[in-house]
């Protein structure tokens, strides 16, 4: 009888041993293909926001598999931007809600590089990239100051972080830790794409939303 409880035991014990080799090679993969340079962007600012007369300084650009995927950029020399290319839509119009019950903790999130300057990171999930996305829910570990749904949808809150899970899977997909200032996360279809832009506060000058700053820059 403890013969075989020991053999169960130690069957268990290598599949949880193997389990978690298994996500550290898995996780390294993800992590390896995430790559980060000071070149420009393929696909600009001003060519997802309709705005070629936008003044943007691109800081860095992200590629995973060799493939472009987003980049952080300072606008009008005071507004801080960070673009990120999250897969294709499959439902228009986009569908997004929001839900009170955080989501189940996904082990394939990779870490961006945090931006020391603005001090936010952002989190992705490469398993499931691109994404193939139908609807779209999102927690805040914070409070929800504005919504803004003219011509595309902004988030605008304060908080901890806030996390984005798609197609009712109920796990996070996506997100940003935040340092708990106003700040905001727009969602824009560009050629049947979904790009994520997060807004923040740049250096001592005041924070403005996507659709503020849209509406100065057409001034």
């Amino acid at each position: 009888m403890k013969k075989k409880r020991l053999l169960i035991y130690l069957i268990v014990g290598l599949t949880v041993i193997g389990y978690l080799i298994y996500r550290t090679v898995l996780f390294s993969e993800y992590d390896n293909k995430l790559t980060v340079s000071n070149s420009k962007p393929e696909i600009k600012l001003g060519d997802l926001l309709n705005k070629n007369d936008i003044k943007v300084d691109y800081l860095k650009s992200f590629k995973y598999d060799n493939t472009s995927i987003g980049f952080d950029a300072i606008v009008n020399n005071k507004y801080y931007v960070k673009v990120t290319k999250l897969g294709k839509l499959r439902n228009i119009p986009f569908v997004i809600n929001k839900t009170n019950k955080d989501f189940i903790i996904n082990y394939e999130i990779t870490r961006f590089p945090i931006d020391v300057d603005v001090q936010i990171a952002q989190y992705f999930s490469f398993y499931d990239f691109p994404f193939h996305i139908k609807e779209a829910k999102y927690y805040i570990d914070g409070k929800e100051l504005k919504r803004i749904d003219d011509q595309f949808v902004e988030i605008i809150f304060q908080g901890n972080y806030i996390n984005f899970s798609f197609n009712n899977k109920g796990k996070e997909d996506f997100g940003y830790l935040t340092p708990n200032e106003e700040m905001s996360v727009s969602f824009i279809l560009y050629n049947n794409e979904v790009y994520a832009i997060n807004t923040k506060m740049y250096k001592d000058y005041p924070f403005k939303s996507l659709h503020s700053l849209l509406s100065e820059s057409g001034q």
